[in-house]
This record gives C-alpha cells, sequence and structure tokens, in this order.
C-alpha cells in the first residue's frame, strides 16, 4: 500500500513553495542526518497537509531509501544540484548538504545489487557500440583476445584509440545530437517575415558548428567540463558573418578562438540559442523576443540534471495573455504573484545569463529602446550577470553536471539513442556513482568516463 501511494507522488516536482522558518536553536551543526536534515528544512512545506502538488516528504524514512529508490534518487539530484528548498527559503550549508548527499548515496549503494562482470570480448562489444555504434576492429579483437580489457590502464588506452578515430563521431549523432537537442533544429522554424536571414543553410550550419566542436572534445579526451568554458568553436564564412567574425572565408569550416569570453562553451552557440527560443511579437514592443522558459529548462535538465517544477493545477489557461503582464524588457520577472512567480523564480533566472544573445544567437546590447539586463539569481541566492558569470555560477554545481551526463551516457548505453535523454533507473544509478569515482580516479577525461561506464 505504501509503495502505492507513493507512485502517486512521484509525479509532482519537489521544488515547494515557501518554507516555514526554521526555529532559531536549529543549527547546521546538530543537523546530523538525513532525517533531520529532511525535518529541519523540508517536512514543514512537504508534507502530507501540504496542497496538491508536492511530495509529501513525512511519509519518507530517510534512513531506509532504498525502500523507494526512484524517489530518492530525484532527491538526491535536487540536493546535488542545490536547487531545493526554493528560493528565499531557509537553507543547510555546504556541509549540511554534501553529508547528506553522501549519507543518501551511500545507503542506496549499500543496497544495490552487483552484476556479473563482463569478459573481454563483451567488454570490446559494448565498447565498439558506445563509441562507434559498430562491430570492434581488428585491434580491439586483439585486446579482448588477450585477455588485456580487464586492465584498467589498457582499457582507457582502448577508449583514447577509438575517440580519435573518425568513427567517434557515431557517439556525436547517435548520442550528443539526441541529448542536446540539436536534431530538433530540423523542426526549428521562426518566421520567414521576422527571420529572413535564417535558411535550410544556416540550420545546418549551426548544427555542425556544434557537431564539429563535440567532437573535437572527444578527441582531444577533454575534460566533459570543458563543453561548457571551451574559448573555441569551428565557423564557416557564413556562420562568421551570422557572429560578426571578421577573416573567415570560404564554405570549409575551420577551428576559431573567440575574441572574448562571453561566447565560450555550449551555451552561446547558435544551435543551442535558436532551438531554446521562440519567435513571437512581445506587448508592448513589437520585434520578436526569446523564451526565457525554454533557455532555462534547457539548462536546467542538461546542465543540472532536474526537471523544472510540475505545473500547479491551478495554472491559468494556455490562452492566459502572459506576454502583456511579463514583457522581455523585464525578462517575464512581473508574472502575477499567483500562480506563476513561486515556481518559476526557481529556474527561469538561470535564462537570463544568455538575453545578450537573440533568437538566433546574435549578440545584442539593448532590445528596442531598452538595455538588456543579463541579471539573475539561482535559487539559492547566487548571483550573475551576463554569459560569464553565468557559466561561472554553473560550474560551482559542477558534481551535478558530472552525475547528469554520466547518467546519460549509461541509459544511452543500455538503451541506446532513444535512452539518451531518460533517467537512468534508480537500480543502476550505484553503478553511475561507482562510474564517476573511477573516472575521477584516473583523470575525470572523456576516456575515463566512458571506459568506467562500458564495465558497469
Amino acid at each position: 500500500m505504501r509503495l502505492v501511494k507513493l507512485t502517486h507522488v512521484l509525479r509532482i516536482s519537489i521544488f515547494g513553495i515557501a518554507f516555514a522558518s526554521i526555529p532559531a536553536a536549529v543549527t547546521a551543526q546538530n543537523i546530523v542526518t538525513p532525517a533531520a536534515m529532511i525535518k529541519t528544512y523540508c517536512v514543514s512545506c512537504h508534507s502530507g497537509q501540504a496542497p496538491a502538488g508536492r511530495l509529501s516528504l513525512d511519509r519518507l524514512d530517510a534512513d531506509r531509501p532504498s525502500e523507494v529508490p526512484e524517489t530518492w534518487e530525484r532527491i538526491v539530484r535536487q540536493l546535488r544540484a542545490r536547487t531545493m528548498p526554493p528560493m528565499a527559503a531557509p537553507r543547510p550549508d555546504s556541509k549540511t548538504y554534501e553529508s547528506t548527499i553522501v549519507a543518501l548515496t551511500s545507503s542506496l549503494d549499500r543496497a544495490a545489487t552487483t552484476t556479473a562482470p563482463l569478459n573481454d570480448t563483451e567488454l570490446a562489444l559494448r565498447l565498439a557500440k558506445l563509441i562507434w555504434n559498430g562491430e570492434p576492429d581488428e585491434e580491439l579483437r586483439d585486446a579482448a583476445v588477450q585477455g588485456t580489457l580487464h586492465q584498467a590502464q589498457a582499457l582507457q588506452a582502448q577508449v583514447r584509440r577509438m575517440l580519435s578515430n573518425i568513427r567517434s563521431s557515431a557517439l556525436v549523432t547517435e548520442f550528443f545530437d539526441t541529448w542536446l537537442q540539436l536534431d530538433q533544429l530540423a523542426t526549428t522554424k521562426p518566421d520567414s517575415t521576422l527571420f529572413p536571414e535564417f535558411d535550410d543553410e544556416l540550420r545546418g550550419n549551426f548544427k555542425r558548428e556544434t557537431e564539429l566542436f563535440v567532437e573535437s572534445q572527444l578527441r582531444e579526451d577533454r575534460n566533459p567540463v570543458d563543453l561548457w568554458i571551451a574559448n573555441y568553436t569551428f565557423l564557416n564564412e557564413r556562420l562568421a558573418r551570422h557572429y560578426g567574425i571578421a577573416n573567415v572565408a570560404g564554405p570549409e569550416y575551420r577551428r576559431v578562438t573567440w575574441p572574448g569570453p562571453e561566447r565560450a562553451g555550449l551555451l552561446a552557440q547558435g544551435s543551442i540559442l535558436t532551438l531554446t527560443s521562440r519567435a513571437y511579437i512581445a506587448y508592448p514592443v513589437d520585434i520578436p523576443t526569446t523564451s526565457p522558459a525554454m533557455r532555462a529548462k534547457w539548462i536546467l535538465t542538461r546542465f543540472l540534471g532536474v526537471n523544472p517544477p510540475t505545473p500547479l493545477p491551478n495554472i491559468p489557461p494556455k490562452d492566459f495573455p502572459f506576454e502583456k503582464h511579463s514583457p522581455l524588457v523585464k525578462q517575464s520577472r512581473g508574472f502575477p504573484a499567483t500562480p506563476c512567480v513561486t515556481c518559476h523564480q526557481s529556474f527561469f533566472p538561470l535564462s537570463y545569463g544568455l538575453e545578450n544573445f537573440d533568437v538566433l544567437g546574435r549578440w545584442r546590447s539593448d532590445y528596442g529602446s531598452d538595455p538588456i539586463d543579463a541579471s539573475g539569481v539561482m535559487v539559492d541566492g547566487t548571483t550573475f550577470s551576463g554569459p560569464v558569470e553565468l557559466r561561472r555560477a554553473l560550474l560551482e554545481r559542477r558534481d551535478a553536471f558530472r552525475s547528469t551526463m554520466a547518467e546519460r551516457l549509461m541509459a544511452y548505453r543500455i538503451g541506446g539513442k532513444t535512452a539518451a535523454n531518460e533517467p537512468t533507473p534508480a537500480s543502476r544509478m550505484p553503478a553511475v556513482r561507482a562510474a564517476l569515482r573511477e573516472a575521477e580516479a584516473r583523470g575525470d577525461s572523456w576516456s575515463s568516463l566512458i571506459a568506467a561506464i562500458v564495465t558497469k
């Protein structure tokens, strides 16, 4: 019966409305268990008496998370991303966050079942499928016959060799295109009257830029975090002209270092900025604008690894004229207090740091007659202004991205292309954490992460 009740509440978000204040006598020093932390910071809002639409944490036993691992894995993600408790609510300090995450994951890992180790032939097949979406080559088959793939250094060396091979582009097209949503560019169609410069050529340029960038990260065996901070890209003449970069001629793509830090990494590439925009006329300014919700959700799910709050039952109808209440010049900060702002303020600001990029990813300094305000604040109070500071704030939560990346790769290894954006089953999360520990011990590179993933 307990499991049936929990299944019902799993569908809703664990973002809450403002938590009750914490008694002055309660300090981080005397919160020593997950149960105490949850009771202190969460249950006052997330209880059986709370309004519909919120997870009832008082029904869960924080000392026995393995009883409902799916729920606790979701809670761990929120804690790691620092997206819970919500904005303006009392929050644990970093030590309490970390000790709670360690206690919960350790308990979940102890309860996990182990799987039989693979033999070398199975490892070779799994490795070739993940990186090349194909069969092992002669060198990989020879390594399997010799039994060297169970040696960690030899396995990682094979991964590094395979990533440097042109066949690793399959990992980009099969996994990254789906995970980054590049496959959705084909159906992205900004209004031709508003954006006459957007055509199939530019659409293809955007996609190829990001694919070449990711391929270079893999082949150079970078740290996965470099996806967000590398200060270079790949441009041809058409794309360079679109971005306002001089001295790039011809249709061939070449590696170009950005003149400044604003465009470093994925968050400033035209592909991401376009597919996370929505072209519409904002009231009262008669020019097209971007969508804070779409960009914020993309950052939330791809970097922090959590979903945005589930809409509450009392949201306005779909035809509610939001644009008349929240013109982009104020960046959707003027939503009516009820029922929008409580949930939206928990993730909308993630997009504000990107407002200098228009719908097609071009740099802008103003919006109509108003200067761009690219400042924002994260749920925990961290402030930023512009893309450089936004990246810096996100990288303070790099452990959330590392876990997200490992989880998505594990889901892809198990389920293929269609699983690239699906959460890894809770039963496999202990293996994801084990892979992350191994990858970190061996250099925290793509080769160390993939080598660890294929053995789990």
